[in-house]
């Protein structure tokens, strides 16, 4: 499933994040582990964690202020 593009708002994001609840079983192996969520601004991810953390994902976290507050407070990054 495609969900990369602009959606326009979170509840549309959010729908799209929804439908990938029946997709879970590819990570059921991560649901025991600590799982980061990352996205640009931190927002979706924080959504995706939230809907995680539904579906019985123990330890999930979204990274705070996305890749773009990681770049800014000029945190170690690599380019492979």
């Amino acid at each position: 499933m495609d969900i990369v593009g602009s959606f326009g708002s979170t509840a549309k994001f959010k729908s799209k994040v929804k439908e990938l609840e029946g997709e879970f079983k590819g990570i059921e192996s991560f649901k025991d582990q600590e799982v980061v969520t990352i996205c640009p601004g931190g927002g979706f991810s924080l959504v995706a964690a939230e809907i995680m953390a539904e579906n019985g994902f123990k330890d999930v976290k979204s990274l705070d202020g996305g890749a773009d507050g990681w770049f800014k407070k000029g945190y170690p990054t690599t380019l492979s």
